[in-house]
């Protein structure tokens, strides 16, 4: 009796699936075939910006310099949290400018160093002086080494406020930021912008703001040709006048280069006197 049962309910459940199999596959989903077409700022629409850190507080973010060329690698400095680098699009930070004396950071600046840059040449001097490192199969060229290779470091946030903190003048690093130099202009107290020639990391534009809160002659804008070791004073203007200078910038068509004054001010542009730069 059980086992007649138990057939004739196979029997029923096999003529079911044959009867409906035409159907089921009938309303079986097709898919159009895929279509190329180019990425379009909709698809992005609906992502929204989110903090990457650090996560502790360094406070706040006075400037952000990307390595050139590259997708991942950038530094962001801190009114009074020094400076972090990220090789990993902000995955991980690490701080790079912690053991200088001052913290409070104004302006950054990334630039490469061309295959012609005077720098090889005292690197090569110094190698000659130490043990040769091992040489490794797939040796770095000069044009690959020099990727990102020079950082610009203005200290002093700019920020005009009752809790500023200022700085000690200019640093640099010539090594992607594991080191960096003193170069003057220590009484500058705020840099609020860099401006560095993208064909010869040595020239730099430095715009200082001077103390905030007296007269002093280090305010305007500075200039170096030879990657620090000397300033020219190029734009000046008074020891009172307290203005937030921006990079040096080139009007449309014009050699003659300009400051453009910042927050406030985008409507004053001054013409930096070029015949105050030594050739």
């Amino acid at each position: 009796m059980c086992t007649d049962r138990i057939r004739s309910t196979a029997w029923f459940l096999l003529v079911m699936i044959f009867a409906l199999a035409p159907a089921l596959s009938a309303t079986k989903p097709t898919h159009p075939p895929s279509v190329e077409r180019n990425f379009t700022e909709k698809d992005v629409a609906g992502l929204a910006f989110r903090s990457v850190g650090p996560a502790n507080m360094g406070g706040r973010v006075s400037s952000i310099a990307l390595v050139p060329g590259s997708r991942t690698s950038f530094y962001v400095g801190f009114g009074t949290g020094g400076v972090f680098k990220t090789t990993n699009l902000g995955v991980t930070f690490s701080p790079v400018f912690d053991k200088y004396p001052v913290l409070s950071i104004g302006a950054l600046a990334v630039a490469d160093a061309p295959a012609n840059w005077p720098g090889w040449a005292e690197e090569k001097k110094k190698e000659g002086e130490a043990p040769p490192p091992p040489k490794s199969a797939g040796e770095k060229k000069s044009e690959e080494k020099g990727k990102g290779k020079i950082v610009w470091v203005g200290t002093g946030e700019g920020n005009g406020r009752n809790s500023s903190s200022w700085g000690n003048g200019v640093y640099r690093s010539t090594d992607a930021g594991e080191s960096f130099t003193h170069l003057g202009l220590d009484d500058t107290h705020d840099i609020p912008r860099l401006a560095v020639d993208p064909r010869n990391p040595d020239v730099c534009y430095v715009a200082a703001l001077g103390h905030l809160w007296g007269a002093n002659p280090q305010r305007g804008v500075f200039k170096t040709r030879d990657g620090g070791k000397t300033w020219q004073h190029v734009l000046k203007i008074d020891d009172n006048v307290m203005r937030h200078l921006a990079t040096r910038r080139y009007r449309p068509g014009s050699t003659q280069p300009v400051a453009v004054g910042g927050p406030g001010r985008e409507d004053v542009v001054e013409p930096i006197d070029t015949s105050l730069e030594e050739e």
